[in-house]
């Protein structure tokens, strides 16, 4: 030992030795360990494991090993030990990542921490406006700017956006939601009943029930939209008005037209219907009061017109009603007669034994009419009859 300046320790029974010159260098050894080092620059050796580094600091680091490496400099840097990564860009952004967590930062602008054993994320933005997230498969909450708030579970989902909109949604449930002061909103999923509540609409509806009131709630409501079941009710004040009921249908526009037609079981129409057009008194109207009629009348009888089944009817100056004649057999050839049926066979030629229902014994013959009524006039005429007559004799 040449003290202070120079030091050597050794040990032959452990093979170790170490030299320092202070603080110009130092070397030492152990076993297959070799470093030698001048200031802050050094190298060491290891042949045994495969490990070596060097180093001039604080401007580099570096080392490797079968299962290590690591490059550190002041501008960035990188290092992996095993399944652990590590890199930086400058002292501001890093990243890091090993089995059990990994985290993120790009200093101070976002932060980013993940605990994978927990799957839960957190995420962190102080500037410019301060947002915060954590989330996991269980539950999830998100701050931003201290006016949007959103927490979430498996049962539920709250969202605040303040100071004015609130949505509370209990899954499977109900929901709420308000937007203040322009409407509230209450949904409830048991009957699929909702309700919206605000200065313009009222509205309550049901799969089988519904309700609306229009704008302006506070003075007098200019919409309304019923229901109760199959019945139908539509207003818009004061002009407009529609409505539905078992076995019609009207439309009201004031003060000039009104309109109502039949209606069958199943809600479609029926063929019949009344209208008027005029200002507060008709001056047209017109009519179909079953299938195949048809009437009109100018002044509410002044002139008019009416056809019921194979009869024409005028009228003059509202009282007075005479038969003119028999309507066109074009115009009348279907009245009354039902549906017209889908054609399942379709007729080839003079091959009517396809069109005929007869018994084995050549009693009863009909011919059927694959086209509906009044579509063949060779199976109803006397022709018609005359030849199927013929052609069942001959069959049999």
């Amino acid at each position: 030992m040449g003290f202070p300046l120079y030091w050597h320790f050794a040990d032959a029974g452990q093979k170790t030795s170490s030299t320092y010159v202070i603080p110009f260098a130092f070397w030492s050894s152990s076993g297959t360990w070799r470093t030698r080092g001048v200031l802050t620059a050094w190298y060491t050796r290891d042949d045994a494991s495969g490990y070596k580094s060097h180093a001039f600091l604080p401007l580099f680091y570096q080392a490797s090993a079968p299962d290590h490496f690591a490059l550190l400099t002041l501008l960035g840097g990188y290092r992996r030990s095993g399944p652990s990564r590590l890199w930086y860009a400058t002292p501001l952004i890093w990243s890091s990542d090993s089995v059990t967590t990994s985290f993120s930062m790009a200093f101070p602008l976002w932060f980013r921490h993940t605990n994978k054993a927990l799957e839960r994320t957190t995420t962190v933005v102080p500037l410019p406006l301060p947002y915060v997230s954590r989330t996991s498969p269980e539950e999830s909450f998100t701050m931003a700017a201290a006016l949007l708030w959103r927490f979430r579970d498996i049962a539920s989902a709250t969202t605040l956006v303040l100071p004015l909109f609130y949505d509370v949604h209990d899954f499977h449930l109900t929901r709420t939601t308000v937007l203040f002061p322009f409407f509230v909103r209450y949904h409830r999923e048991t009957d699929q009943t909702t309700y919206w509540v605000s200065p313009f609409v009222y509205s309550h509806t049901t799969p089988t029930y519904a309700t609306t009131f229009g704008l302006p709630l506070v003075i007098l409501p200019l919409y309304w939209d019923i229901k109760r079941g199959n019945d139908e009710t539509t207003l818009v004040l004061p002009l407009y008005a529609r409505w539905r009921r078992p076995g019609y249908r009207s439309t009201l526009v004031i003060p000039s037209y009104y309109h109502q037609e039949g209606l069958r079981d199943d809600g479609t129409p029926d063929g019949t219907y009344r209208r008027f057009v005029g200002l507060v008194l008709p001056v047209y109207d017109s009519g179909v009061k079953r299938p195949g009629d048809f009437m009109w009348n100018l002044f509410g009888g002044l002139v008019g017109h009416e056809r019921i089944g194979h009869h024409q009817f005028m009228r003059l100056f509202w009282l007075f009603t005479f038969e003119t004649g028999p309507a066109p057999r074009a115009q009348t050839a279907w009245y009354s007669a039902p549906p017209r049926a889908s054609r399942k066979v379709a007729a080839r030629g003079l091959n009517v034994a396809q069109t005929l229902h007869a018994d084995h014994d050549g009693a009863s013959l009909a011919p059927v009419d694959h086209d509906g009524p009044g579509a063949s006039k060779l199976g109803n005429g006397p022709l018609g009859r005359s030849w199927i007559e013929f052609t069942g004799q001959a069959q049999h």
